[in-house]
């Protein structure tokens, strides 16, 4: 069995995400160079895009059921602007979680644990996203 490196492992979580967000009818758009902000642009009809992060939850090594998803990029820590949505892949459950940036934003790293907090494929999030004219353009 292979061993994929911690960059194969975002970019499978990004095509998972892509997947599934085509399945339920968004409009994917891509950024043909790796951009440190947002991965993925969405748009349902005529809404508005929404810029998307994902990043691959890993599961803590305490055993103790909760996941740890980085909220930075290259040490950097998000803020308000930088897209409009992260979207973090649970690899164990094959399910994506969601937060609004301004939930996660100035943080390097959040602990996420399903039986405690939001549970995951919490998809209506983007759809409250893209039916509104708040998100980024």
């Amino acid at each position: 069995m292979t061993v994929l490196s911690a960059r194969d492992k975002g970019a499978h979580a990004e095509l998972l995400f892509c997947a599934e967000a085509g399945a339920r009818g968004y409009t994917i758009f891509t950024p043909l160079v790796g951009s440190p902000k947002a991965d993925v642009c969405l748009k349902m009809g005529q809404g508005p895009y929404i810029g998307i992060q994902v990043k691959r939850a890993c599961l803590s090594t305490q055993a103790d059921g909760f996941y740890k998803v980085s909220t930075s990029s290259r040490n950097k820590k998000y803020t308000t602007g930088d897209f409009d949505v992260l979207a973090a892949y649970l690899p164990d459950l094959h399910e994506f979680v969601f937060w609004h940036l301004a939930d996660v934003a100035h943080y390097g790293q959040i602990s996420y644990s399903p039986g405690r907090h939001r549970d995951p494929g919490n998809w209506s999030l983007l759809g409250a996203l893209a039916e509104s004219s708040t998100a980024n353009r």
